[in-house]
């Protein structure tokens, strides 16, 4: 089934016929058959629910097994600003205790869940967008999601709200994770000095004492400052196509095929990435770590100041990769922003995508990138 969903995504995400016309065109040609190859039967009217009534209103799609309702579908527009529907949608999944609701376009599913706290906005746990997304990583999740099977036994609705939980801990921990590393290092933590200290005697059998650990310390955390040089090049009177000339340095020399082989050949259970940008190696557990690391590199050393005026960078017509606000050309919010100094890079991508995108902003920049095996 998951084979199926991944070749039919695949070739949904290339045929533009589906998303120039109207919403029944959708409908039809995307939304049904991603149904059946989750297990629904799209001509059972009782099962599929079109044009499902609601007080003061419809929803497009209600799936629902014998009597209970389970999910709303709400189709829109491709051109249509899919935010602005949020607020019915989820009024009218409270009203008939509907667990999960999905807003789409059909190209971009947004998922909610309708009784979680926040914002209409922050009751989306995930998004799903079958052009920008690797078509096995949106099948997962449309499978996670919306099979029969798991929404008729309560699993699907456990893993969406596992997710939702996960969003808020990650958000929190994201905000978090910057100020206890600065506490630590800054204040040469004794539980860190102790870690430290036994790795270097494990290694050469002699044990530093205190102070030499603190001193060396407090020289990365002086090394790893800003270099204040880099960082006020647009101050020094020249000219913006000068400075781009001072930081820039050598062209791209990885390439889309080289990272398609190297996650052909990735193992199946392999996590982490490593890359190397011009000889500077970025270490991340997830792909929003990198680039929440490559950010603040890019924007410390100059270079963002260097492209300041080619932003925003597009990945698509109705993505960006980077911008000064958070927003995609249609005025949908990011799903995933990772922010840093009034820059935003949109990180929801699965890995392999979300290092393309990577290497298109570095090539903006004039920088080289290696992903390292």
């Amino acid at each position: 089934m998951l084979d199926e969903l991944s070749q039919l995504i695949s070739r949904l995400s290339n045929d533009s016929s589906l998303f120039s016309g109207p919403e029944d065109v959708v409908r039809q040609g995307v939304i049904l058959p991603i149904l059946a190859k989750l297990g629904w039967d799209p001509f059972n009217i009782h099962e599929v629910v079109p044009e499902h009534k609601v007080e003061g209103g419809h929803v497009d799609y209600c799936l629902q097994i014998g009597k209970k309702k389970h999910v709303f579908i709400e189709v829109k527009r491709l051109s249509g600003d899919l935010e602005k529907y949020e607020k019915q949608l989820l009024e009218y999944s409270i009203a008939d205790m509907v667990s999960i609701a999905s807003l789409t376009d059909g190209l971009i599913w947004r998922f909610y869940l309708p009784f979680a706290d926040g914002t209409w906005h922050e009751r989306k746990f995930f998004t799903i967008d079958i052009q920008q997304q690797d078509p096995d990583f949106a099948a997962n999740h449309f499978y996670e999601l919306l099979n029969r099977g798991d929404i008729q036994d309560g699993s699907a609705i456990k893993r969406a709200r596992d997710i939702f939980r996960s969003k808020e801990n990650r958000e929190l921990i994201t905000r978090i994770l910057p100020e206890a590393w600065d506490q630590l290092i800054k204040e040469a933590d004794e539980g860190l000095l102790e870690i430290l200290s036994n790795r270097v005697e494990s290694i050469c059998g002699y044990q530093p004492d205190p102070d030499q650990l603190k001193m060396f310390v407090m020289n990365k955390v002086v090394a790893q400052s800003p270099p204040a040089k880099k960082l006020i090049l647009k101050k020094r009177g020249s000219s913006e196509n000068k400075d781009r000339k001072t930081i820039r340095k050598k062209p791209v020399t990885g390439s889309n095929s080289d990272i398609d082989r190297y996650f052909d050949n990735r193992p199946s259970k392999s996590y982490g990435i490593v890359v190397t940008i011009d000889s500077n190696t970025f270490y991340a557990i997830t792909l929003r770590e990198l680039y929440e690391n490559v950010l603040k590199y890019l924007y410390r050393n100059g270079y963002l100041a260097a492209i300041d005026g080619e932003l925003p960078l597009k990945t698509n017509s109705k993505r960006y990769l980077i911008s000064k606000e958070p927003f995609h050309p249609e005025g949908n919010p990011f799903d995933l922003p990772v922010e840093y100094k009034g820059y935003y890079l949109e990180s929801n991508k699965d890995d392999r995508n979300g290092i393309k995108s990577l290497l298109k902003l570095l090539n903006l920049c004039g920088l080289s990138l290696t992903i390292v095996e």
